[in-house]
């Protein structure tokens, strides 16, 4: 998708990616994505093959969709300014090594991830090199490593998240400025067990959550 468009799926288009492709990228500003299911991307040891690419572009608005049985469901590449809204992600990771993470953001900045659910994935969702971020109202569990995972992300907040029966909830390391209120965390017992796993972080608060069992 490389111009401005607006593409709504009646009735659930679906995009197959036979397990050989990456879906679809986006390389233009202004796009919405809107009622799509996204199945059967590829996947590959070596490359980050997603079903969603957004790539150096901006004002994105990806809602409503489903990612089935996908290697990165979408992954945010210099990405800037963009929602992520209230889309289902679904997946068959196994173990860390096989497999990718739901929601995926690298040197991206400014992006809202808001009310989705996220299953089945290496890291529900992962933050890497990424400011000034809002992660609110998502849900994410069953994942084989963590819910949430950031790494030299400064300036974000997340809050009224679920992260349940992962291998961990959530890691912040290496980052400044993050805000984590409200937050469920529930039955995490994979091999590290923990809550919140916060390394070398600064200047953040951790205010108002629940964590049981």
């Amino acid at each position: 998708v490389d111009k401005p468009l607006f593409l709504i799926g009646h009735d659930m288009l679906v995009l197959d990616g036979e397990l050989k492709y990456e879906i679809m990228t986006i390389t233009s500003d202004f796009v919405i994505i809107d009622g799509v299911q996204f199945r059967n991307s590829g996947s590959s040891s070596y490359e980050d093959i997603a079903a969603l690419r957004i790539m150096q572009s901006g004002h994105i608005l990806v809602r409503n969709n489903t990612f089935n049985r996908t290697f990165f469901g979408i992954y945010c590449q210099h990405a800037y300014s963009s929602t992520i809204y209230n889309n289902r992600f679904q997946s068959n990771a196994i173990d860390e090594t096989t497999s990718a993470n739901g929601i995926h953001c690298w040197k991206s900045e400014n992006m809202l991830i808001i009310n989705n659910e996220i299953s089945g994935h290496r890291d529900g969702i992962y933050f890497e090199f990424v400011t000034g971020s809002m992660i609110k109202g998502n849900k994410s569990h069953n994942n084989a490593r963590y819910g949430l995972h950031f790494m030299f992300s400064h300036d974000n907040e997340f809050r009224h998240n679920e992260f349940r029966d992962n291998g961990a909830g959530v890691a912040v390391m290496y980052s400044r400025g993050v805000t984590m209120t409200q937050n469920l965390f529930a039955d995490n017992w994979g091999s590290a067990a923990y809550g919140i796993l916060m390394k070398d972080i600064t200047d953040s608060k951790v205010e108002g959550n629940q964590f049981r069992r």
